[in-house]
């Protein structure tokens, strides 16, 4: 690098001399791939080098992920639309997202299209629940108004049953509750000399407004549950409630975890391993998720997400105030005339009352079983 950087055409010219053609040839080719490598994993490179490097590893990871997870049907639509994607980011995500939509059904006029946008959710975790939202809103409106206009172009949107649905609503949140860094302390979890995770008996599994806890099985679960809910009554502020399991099987959570455990009002659950600070400002570490507000909490808090039925096979101006999530699918069946079979929920036109009950009159098991 010292020589390369001092007379570059000098040492370039030392190498010919000494070398053969096609021996220079190879030295040149392995030197460009080393130096490449060294620049975009140690973020050394200049950095117009360093952005075309990222955007080719990129490019390369989301190709991959295409042929791995989508029909090659719609191959030629990717590869249209893919230079509208900018990684992850939003809203180039969204716009790639419609703009695929409205292709695929122009030229294949699906049974069933799933559509996920997710800038809305993305501005709320940045502006807040009630934040200054009136952008996002009309950009998804006009993300589905794409849509809409390839429906109409292709049979017409008042043969088509479209249902518009959220998957959970949203929480302020101030501070952060470390778990790992109090299991830390605790002596549950061992951090390396780099901060980085070493091994554990007891970790949490950051939800933002929960966190899913592990336990390995040599570990006695009556005890954690014990600490933990002395844990709980030492900070109250923090942690709301500690469920085991089987109380979050109730509430259709199931999983590998040993418990789950909710955070308190405005609170969220952060990533830091060690135990030096538990509680922390969202503003002090910057993140997608924990920022000014999140989600993984309690269906029973906050707003509700929307679920809007509207074509041929809905009832027209019927309204129902409260619902299920575990009902949304066996709906959407039936609007397809499919049958629902082996569901927790059901669809709202054969049992709609069960949408007016209230998760707050959920009875849960008295006894702990551990």
């Amino acid at each position: 690098r010292l020589m390369l950087s001092r007379s570059p055409h000098a040492f370039f010219a030392l190498i010919s001399c000494l070398l053969p053609p096609d021996v220079l040839v190879k030295i040149i080719r392995v030197f460009y791939l080393f130096v490449c490598s060294f620049f975009f994993f140690n973020d050394t490179a200049p950095p117009e080098i360093y952005t075309i490097l990222r955007r080719q590893r990129q490019m390369c990871i989301r190709d991959r992920w295409f042929t791995r997870a989508n029909s090659p049907a719609v191959a030629e639509i990717f590869e249209a639309n893919k230079h509208m994607l900018r990684w992850m980011k939003t809203p180039q995500m969204d716009e790639f997202a419609a703009k695929c939509a409205a292709d695929i059904i122009r030229a294949h006029r699906p049974d069933l299209m799933l559509l996920h946008l997710s800038y809305v959710d993305h501005q709320r975790h940045r502006l807040g629940v009630h934040g200054d939202l009136e952008h996002a809103f009309r950009f998804i409106d006009g993300q589905m108004g794409l849509v809409l206009d390839a429906l109409e172009e292709t049979g017409g949107v008042e043969n088509t049953n479209i249902v518009l649905l959220g998957d959970h609503g949203q929480l302020y949140c101030d501070e952060m509750f470390h778990l790992n860094a109090l299991f830390h302390r605790l002596g549950w979890l061992q951090t390396a000399e780099d901060g980085s995770l070493a091994d554990y008996q007891v970790y949490a599994a950051n939800c933002s407004l929960s966190a899913h806890i592990y336990l390995r099985p040599e570990v006695d679960r009556e005890m954690v549950y014990c600490v933990l809910l002395e844990q709980q009554k030492k900070y109250p502020k923090y942690l709301e409630r500690i469920f085991t399991k089987e109380e979050a099987a109730q509430m259709h959570l199931t999983g590998d975890f040993d418990f789950v455990i909710e955070a308190g009002d405005r609170v969220c659950f952060g990533r830091a391993l060690d135990g030096e600070q538990l509680i922390t400002s969202v503003n002090d570490i910057k993140e997608y998720k924990p920022s000014v507000s999140t989600h993984g909490h309690l269906p029973w808090k906050g707003d509700k997400p929307p679920f809007i039925v509207a074509g041929p096979n809905a009832v027209s101006g019927r309204i129902i105030h409260g619902g299920r999530l575990i009902d949304h699918a066996p709906t959407i069946l039936r609007l397809l005339g499919l049958e629902p079979i082996g569901m927790d929920g059901h669809p709202v036109d054969a049992r709609p009352f069960l949408w007016a009950v209230s998760y707050t009159h959920l009875t849960l098991p008295t006894k702990r079983i551990v």
